[in-house]
């Protein structure tokens, strides 16, 4: 198992992190509990894992927040949606779709007596225009705003997060099955200086 386990850290590319190791290092916990801390090959494996999703785990940076509070006083599904889209952090513009000139109009209205905190660009057309929807933008973000900028960093975010509650797990791991966590730190940090070489995962 020596060899096995070196030979996954000399060839990465071979052997991805997500479908194959990590899936990987649960059941071997599992199958060899507390005699887990007498295999370096396991301890050299879980020490591998976990420092490549913490290498990988970079916190995207800070993006302007677009909650713009508001509220109405109607129920319709129309208004509802309206103010989800105020409130939603991410979201700058937003297509309503809304058949017919009443509900139109009625959305229309409740935007401007609720002194709803965006315009809606397409008024005039989508009045016109049975099946056109509302285009709403954002007080702030009428001018070089790219939504695309956005569902980007929320990606990121999401891949972030999703790295962060793999890390937490590993850790959980050996609290949860083994209790015994400061055993795997001694015997990691043992292990370390002998095989370990930084930036592997990134070859």
């Amino acid at each position: 198992m020596e060899a096995v386990v070196a030979h996954f850290f000399v060839t990465p590319k071979l052997y991805d992190l997500d479908k194959t190791l990590l899936p990987a290092v649960e059941p071997l916990l599992g199958y060899l509990g507390s005699r887990f801390d007498e295999k370096t090959w396991f301890v050299k494996l879980y020490w591998g894992c976990l420092d490549a999703l913490e290498s990988r785990c970079v916190k995207p940076p800070q993006l302007d927040v677009w909650v713009l509070p508001t509220a109405s006083a109607c129920g319709c599904g129309g208004c509802k949606q309206l103010v989800q889209f105020c409130m939603d952090p991410f979201r700058v513009e937003l297509q309503l779709p809304c058949p017919g000139r009443d509900a139109k109009e009625h959305l229309i209205d409740s935007v401007r007596r609720n002194q709803m905190p965006f315009v809606i660009s397409n008024e005039e057309g989508a009045l016109e225009n049975e099946y056109e929807p509302l285009f709403c933008i954002k007080t702030g973000a009428e001018e070089d705003f790219d939504q695309r900028s956005v569902d980007r960093h929320s990606k990121l975010q999401e891949e972030y997060d999703r790295n962060m509650s793999t890390i937490e797990d590993m850790r959980a791991w050996i609290a949860e099955r083994c209790g015994l966590v400061s055993a795997l730190i001694d015997s990691l940090d043992e292990e370390q200086d002998s095989w370990y070489t930084p930036g592997y995962w990134t070859d």
